[in-house]
């Protein structure tokens, strides 16, 4: 099993306090294998050039037998106000 991020993200800018939304297939993704503390892990790295937010990031971490590891956003200096929802595939 894989997990994709689906749905939207909505995030707060960090200095006009407007909320904008990032719909998951805005993100490029890509699919690496990392070990990570000896272990191999898969991860999907997703990110996207917001004309309001700049560089966002995600990134999905799962352990070879398909179990998530962990789900990270890097919106920068701003504020995540509801992360996108996880879908296994």
């Amino acid at each position: 099993m894989a997990y994709a991020a689906v749905g939207s993200a909505f995030i707060e800018h960090a200095v006009t306090g407007v909320i904008c939304g990032v719909a998951s297939d805005d993100l490029n993704w890509v699919v690496q294998e990392v070990r990570f503390d000896g272990q191999l892990e898969t991860v999907r790295y997703g990110q996207c050039n917001h004309p309001n937010l700049g560089l966002l990031k995600w990134a999905i971490w799962e352990l070879l037998d398909g179990t998530l590891d962990d789900f990270q956003a890097d919106v920068g200096p701003h504020k995540l106000v509801m992360d996108f929802a996880l879908e296994q595939i």
